[in-house]
C-alpha cells in the first residue's frame, strides 16, 4: 500500500515568527515617519506664526511717516519664544526713499536659530 499524505492547511510556527518580524519592522517604519512629520508640522507652525507677525510690522511700518533721520532697531516679543526686530532706513542712493526691514527669530525643538526677514521700501 502507498504513503497516505497528510496535510493539513495552515502555516507553520516558523512563517508566523517571520511574518510577525516583518510586520513588526513595518511598523516601527511608519512609527519613524509618523514623528518626523510631526516635528515638521510643528515647525511650519513657528514658521506661520514668525510670517504672521513680522507681516503685521511690516503693515504697520509701511502706513507711518518715516521721520527725517533712520529709526533705530526697536525689539519686541510678539510671541513667547519669539523675537521681532524692525528699522525704517533712508536708503544711500535715493534719499526720497524708506528701506524697511522686520526680521523675526525664534529657536526650533532641537535650539537652531530660525529666522523669517521682509524687505520693503517706501518713497516719500
Amino acid at each position: 500500500m502507498g504513503m497516505i499524505a497528510n496535510k493539513k492547511g495552515g502555516f507553520s510556527l516558523i512563517e508566523v515568527v517571520v511574518s510577525m518580524a516583518v510586520l513588526a519592522i513595518g511598523m516601527l517604519g511608519f512609527i519613524g515617519l509618523y514623528g518626523t512629520g510631526f516635528k515638521a508640522l510643528r515647525g511650519s507652525s513657528y514658521r506661520t506664526t514668525a510670517v504672521r507677525h513680522a507681516q503685521d510690522r511690516m503693515e504697520t511700518l509701511r502706513l507711518a511717516r518715516p521721520v527725517a533721520t533712520s529709526i533705530p532697531s526697536p525689539t519686541d516679543i510678539p510671541e513667547e519664544g519669539m523675537v521681532r526686530i524692525w528699522s525704517i532706513v533712508q536708503s544711500e542712493k535715493n534719499p526720497n526713499t524708506w528701506v524697511i526691514s522686520v526680521e523675526v527669530t525664534w529657536k526650533n525643538q532641537e535650539g537652531q536659530a530660525k529666522k523669517v526677514m521682509f524687505k520693503s521700501f517706501r518713497s516719500t
